[in-house]
């Protein structure tokens, strides 16, 4: 629960399984912030989920039932590593709490009684180091965002180019398939930062150069390794996708009808965002994995039967579209054939 809905107020987590500190916290703080309470890690747990985008602090008491302190931190590091994280403990379990200092698990640790004015200036030193971790990123994905465009419009130059030759097989499919799935990507996919682009930033000009000759070897190899028939290219992506021997194992269904093939897809432990980007390794990754290079080949099929394809999110029986591919056009479709 939250005692103040100001959305200007930066946002703070407290958990606690003492009622009175719960409310103790939120009368101390909520001038200064936006106070969400909860008196166990799992309802602390469920609270970030829903509103990790206002709250940039996490403070948890150490002793609690089924879930200490330390643990829920931990578990809060795993989901969001970039929110700050502070232990209250009492003197009794002060070594415990400097430990988890020492293992880098959380920012600070404030012992019990607080002293209220050092934890006001404990928690203001947290939120300008949020902000500047914040900052910093933000700087950091502009310019991966820059490197990503960059990497895009050369790849894609230097793919089409070769399609252009009549070099590969298909190579209208294979053209006019890149350019579908560009025309779809959504805006969230430009702004995410790209592995391509760190080798030009670590490396310089040439290795990166060298990066994109691995890479676009690798798309056209498996281009020419591989036919288009729409069933035999559903079944192997399916199979690589439910793969462990994959980075990313997903749960997946794949509805087809005569217009489109809708692709559901159970996120479990990834982001949208994560599962847009496997899907669409190839066109930035450094070295696009076997997923993005399966989705690439059943866009390409799906293209060439003239169908859509639609790629959706499942949560909780819930369904929310993340990429929608147009199909081809009549004659766009005779052209391919």
């Amino acid at each position: 629960m939250s005692n103040n809905d100001s959305p200007t107020l930066p946002g703070i987590l407290y958990v606690d399984d003492e009622t009175q500190a719960l409310k103790y916290f939120a009368m101390a703080f909520k001038k200064d912030y936006r106070v969400f309470t909860a008196d166990n890690g799992q309802s602390g747990l469920d609270i970030l989920e829903e509103h990790h985008a206002d709250i940039s602090i996490i403070v948890s008491d150490q002793r609690m039932p089924e879930m200490a302190g330390v643990d829920f931190l931990s578990k809060v590091r795993a989901r969001h590593p970039r929110k700050v994280r502070i232990l209250t403990t009492a003197y009794s379990d002060l070594e415990s709490a400097i430990r988890s200092v020492n293992d880098g698990k959380i920012y600070q640790y404030v012992t019990k009684p607080w002293d209220l004015q050092d934890f006001k200036m404990v928690l203001k030193r947290a939120f300008d180091y949020y902000s500047i971790l914040s900052e910093r990123d933000q700087l950091m994905s502009l310019k991966m965002s820059t490197l990503q465009r960059i990497i895009l419009a050369d790849r894609l130059k230097t793919l089409t180019g070769v399609a252009h030759a009549d070099c590969i097989q298909e190579s209208a499919i294979f053209a006019d398939t890149l350019v579908a799935i560009v025309e779809a990507l959504p805006r969230s996919f430009d702004v995410n930062p790209a592995s391509g682009g760190a080798a030009m930033l670590q490396h310089g000009l040439a290795t990166f150069m060298k990066q994109e000759r691995y890479a676009n070897a690798v798309i056209l190899k498996d281009w020419q390794a591989s036919d288009f028939d729409l069933q035999t290219r559903i079944a192997a992506f399916s199979a690589t996708a439910s793969s462990s021997d994959t980075d990313t194992t997903l749960q997946l269904s794949v509805e087809e009808t005569n217009e489109s093939l809708k692709i559901r897809v159970q996120l479990g432990a990834l982001t949208a965002q994560e599962l847009l980007n496997a899907c669409l390794g190839i066109l930035c990754e450094a070295k696009p994995s076997p997923l993005a290079l399966s989705f690439f080949l059943l866009v390409a099929a799906a293209h060439r039967a003239g169908k859509s394809v639609q790629l959706c999110t499942e949560v909780n029986d819930e369904s929310d579209e993340l990429l929608s591919i147009a199909a081809t056009t009549q004659a766009e479709a005779e052209h391919l054939e």
